[in-house]
């Protein structure tokens, strides 16, 4: 496949944190056994394809990237391969060294900070992560950029202006009510650290007796307190992104750039400016009163699960009803990277996932669903139907341990299981739904946007 352009790679399932909606815990326990991609399984299974590879993104959907220790050489390896390629590393930002942080800044690697709130809140989501290793390694990072002469430049992200440095670093806060007094506070925190800063909108599975909110554990199944979407009013600030400044002077710093889209979007609705700005001088505890009983014994009986010897089929037969929910049109980046919404171009720039374990997927959402079936772990009727498919395919296809990514893509493994039908809105004839469940018209995660990983 000459247009494929973009992976995204799940180098680790390690990580240090028991955040809530993350698959690899349950009610903060750790379910899952974590494995790193290897140095030299990278080298195997990318080798061939490594040097037409425009981006690669190593987020994961069980772990954080710099659990993997070998990442500066797997990163320094891709840019051997193809010195422009542009890299982008998501973490919380707590976990791996700081000597590793320096390292990626020098290697012209973009890293993406998973931060939500300062000291005082970010660990009510982020449970696990230290405050002081986040600052080290935000620290360290930019260190890297001090000789700008040994740091590589890509087209994206260049010192054409001597600023290059800035924003190579992006911090994305997912708001909450308990961290959403600090919006303006995390705009001059991303201004020290030279980082753009993309505000997220959260993904909340509220409970009964929880007054709406979600259960947070510690790691050892204990709860701890409950969290809530932000206010109304607030959230409103969701999904905007902005650049860090090269110069800061009166009206153009960060701080000035996010109240000037506060007072914009308000205005527009008729709101008055004073209203938001209400809400955001009262500081709201998390919720550590309500729980049912129910809920707050889900982490009694969570143990680690392990890999599947024999992987069997589910009884997951669709309803007519459930064909019909989940036969609508559909955005695809895995098909159209630039273009999520025109399936018709078969020539345009394609994207696949692989994970920790080495299964290659067509996107995260479909490589988030296998892994949890090799940890014995997944649920849902519409994981389980793409699950069987993947079964009935082959599974041992889409394996990296057992084919290049190369010879992956040459076979029609991929075409069989996603792209043939992809725009076929007809679940009756081949369209898969988990497509619609996470990229259709109908879905409450929204089609996929054009920045990366973007669920709002």
């Amino acid at each position: 496949m000459s247009n494929l352009k973009h992976i995204d790679l799940e180098i680790s399932s390690t990580c240090q944190a028991s955040c809530p909606m993350c698959v690899r815990n349950t009610a903060g326990v750790q379910i899952i056994n974590p494995a790193n991609q290897t140095f030299a399984s990278i080298k195997k299974a990318y080798k061939s394809i490594s040097k037409q590879l425009e981006t690669v993104t190593m987020c994961g959907n069980i772990g954080d990237s710099m659990g993997n220790k070998e990442i500066g050489l797997i990163c320094r390896w891709f840019i051997m391969r193809n010195p422009d390629i542009l890299i982008n590393v998501h973490t919380n930002g707590g976990l791996g060294s700081p000597d590793t942080y320096t390292e990626l800044a020098q290697l012209g690697v973009r890293v993406i900070f998973g931060i939500d709130g300062l000291e005082d809140t970010n660990h009510y989501h982020r449970v696990g992560v230290k405050w002081s290793n986040i600052v080290k390694n935000l620290e360290a990072y930019q260190r890297g950029f001090e000789n700008k002469m040994k740091v590589r430049w890509t087209k994206q992200f260049n010192d054409d202006d001597d600023c290059g440095e800035y924003g190579m670093a992006e911090i994305q806060m997912i708001l909450w009510r308990h961290n959403q007094h600090q919006i303006l506070d995390m705009a001059e925190f991303a201004q020290k650290h030279k980082a753009d800063l993309w505000y997220r909108k959260p993904v909340i599975h509220a409970q009964d007796g929880l007054n709406g909110g979600m259960p947070i554990f510690k790691a050892n199944g204990e709860w701890s307190h409950n969290i809530h979407e932000p206010d109304e009013m607030l959230a409103k600030i969701s999904s905007y992104r902005f650049s860090a400044p090269h110069q800061w002077f009166d009206g153009n710093n960060l701080r000035d750039h996010v109240i000037k889209a506060m007072d914009d979007i308000h205005t527009k609705e008729g709101i008055a400016i004073h209203k938001w700005k209400r809400i955001l001088a009262v500081q709201i505890p998390v919720d550590t009163t309500t729980i049912t009983p129910e809920v707050k014994d889900w982490g009694k009986n969570a143990k680690p699960l392990f890999m599947l010897d024999n992987v069997g089929n589910y009884e997951a037969d669709l309803t007519k009803e459930e064909i019909a929910e989940y036969s609508t049109p559909v955005a695809c980046k895995s098909f159209n990277f630039n273009n999520p919404a025109d399936l018709t171009n078969t020539e345009a720039e394609r994207e696949i996932f692989v994970g920790a374990d080495g299964y290659v997927m067509p996107c995260c959402m479909m490589g988030s669903a296998l892994s949890m079936h090799l940890q014995n772990n997944v649920e849902g009727k519409i994981r389980q139907h793409f699950v069987n498919k993947v079964l009935e395919i082959g599974i041992d296809k889409f394996n990296t341990s057992k084919h290049t990514v190369e010879e992956i893509i040459a076979s029609d493994a991929l075409d069989q299981l996603v792209y043939n039908n992809i725009a076929n809105n007809d679940v009756k004839h081949g369209r898969l739904p988990i497509c619609s469940m996470y990229c259709g018209t109908h879905n409450a995660y929204g089609r996929p946007s054009l920045d990366d990983r973007d669920t709002g």
